[in-house]
Formats: structure tokens, C-alpha cells, sequence
């Protein structure tokens, strides 16, 4: 079982390779990113990666689920059961759009 300080460690090495990740896609390319490189930009060993995310496509579906928590996506979706109004619904829609676009842009 792990322990909170093991657990949070684990929290860390994660963001530490999604935002290596999130810099080095933006830069060069999904595809001209190696795991190597990615390793080395989070500070970690290759087989961390591989142990965290399975993949480097486990890496960028991280990072695509990540965009939609922080653009709120899940506060969206219970506003828009909720909206009665279609015109309440597509402003609903277009703001996470909008959020999406501001916090995924690069």
C-alpha cells in the first residue's frame, strides 16, 4: 500500500512528465518526441514513463483528459442537464469551448 508521502511523490513525477510532455508536443511534435527526450526533460528514467502512462500515447491522453478538468468541463456538463433554455445550453457549450481553446491552446 502506498503511503501518502509515496502517493504524493508519484502526483509530482506525473505533472512533472505531462508538463515536459505539454512543452516538448507544443515544440516539436508528438511525433518527433521520443521517449528518451521526455524523460530527460521531466528529470526521470525512460521506464518511469512507461510505468505512470504505459505509453507515450498514454502520455498525450493524460494530458487531452487534463484539458477538459481544467477548462471545468464537469461543472459544464451538470450546468447543461440542468439549462431548460437552448439558447443557456449553446452559451454553456461555446464558454467550455472557449476555456478549452484557453487552456490547451499551445
Amino acid at each position: 500500500m502506498a503511503t501518502s508521502t509515496q502517493g504524493e511523490r508519484e502526483g509530482v513525477t506525473r505533472r512533472a512528465i505531462l508538463d515536459a510532455a505539454r512543452r516538448l508536443f507544443g515544440e516539436v511534435g508528438y511525433g518527433r518526441t521520443s521517449i528518451r527526450q521526455l524523460a530527460a526533460a521531466a528529470g526521470v528514467a525512460p521506464r518511469t514513463i512507461y510505468l505512470a502512462f504505459g505509453s507515450k500515447r498514454g502520455v498525450l491522453q493524460a494530458l487531452a483528459d487534463g484539458l477538459g478538468v481544467d477548462a471545468g468541463e464537469g461543472g459544464t456538463r451538470a450546468a447543461g442537464e440542468e439549462a431548460g433554455d437552448p439558447h443557456e445550453l449553446l452559451a454553456l457549450v461555446a464558454a467550455l469551448y472557449r476555456r478549452l481553446y484557453e487552456t490547451g491552446n499551445d
